[in-house]
């Protein structure tokens, strides 16, 4: 079975948004890659209707963190 590699797509725009609240793309990552409770699907209006996934999971730090994330491909 072949798996695919989960690739994350970081903007200046996303990076600088964790930063004000003291999280890195690493720690958010480990977020999304340690199964995060699935809390709320949402669509983005004006975006062409895209997909925004509203998750919560814990960090290899222990903290509890609320993330909103994106799928694409």
């Amino acid at each position: 079975m072949h798996e695919q590699e989960l690739v994350f797509d970081w903007d200046a725009a996303n990076v600088g948004h964790i930063a004000k609240h003291d999280v890195t793309p690493k720690e958010a990552e480990e977020v999304v890659l340690g199964e995060p409770l699935d809390v709320e699907l949402q669509i983005e209006e004006g975006s062409g209707e895209e997909e925004r996934l509203l998750q919560l999971g814990e960090s290899a730090k222990g903290r509890i963190l609320q993330l909103l994330t994106t799928w694409r491909g």
